[in-house]
């Protein structure tokens, strides 16, 4: 048997010698593309929403400047989620796509 490695950090080192032991030298596979997915997931919502919001008060700006209520408003909302639609459908075609990183 070996001896445990001297531990300053009151049982975090060694914690974390045994995860590296374990998922590197044993080949566990890890399921860390998962957190990859999720953030791309959770970008894509923020992107989403950026666009409608954005078409929504640039189009509100308009007709504030130009006393056209609700015209630019309602384009602007439009144009908001058609881009909104069609960069959320190729980002997810992408996510999607990507086949898991699988160690065996």
């Amino acid at each position: 048997m070996s001896q445990p490695l001297p531990d300053p950090a009151g049982g975090r080192l060694t914690s974390a010698i045994f995860v590296i032991y374990y998922t590197n030298f044993r080949r566990v596979p890890v399921e860390s593309h998962m957190f990859g997915k999720a953030l791309r997931l959770l970008g894509i919502g923020w992107y989403v929403a950026i666009c409608i919001g954005t078409g929504a008060l640039g189009g509100l700006w308009i007709d504030g400047k130009f006393d056209l209520r609700p015209v630019f408003t309602l384009l602007g909302l439009g144009l908001g989620v058609a881009l909104a639609f069609l960069g959320m459908i190729r980002m997810l075609s992408t996510v999607l796509s990507d086949p898991p990183d699988r160690e065996g």
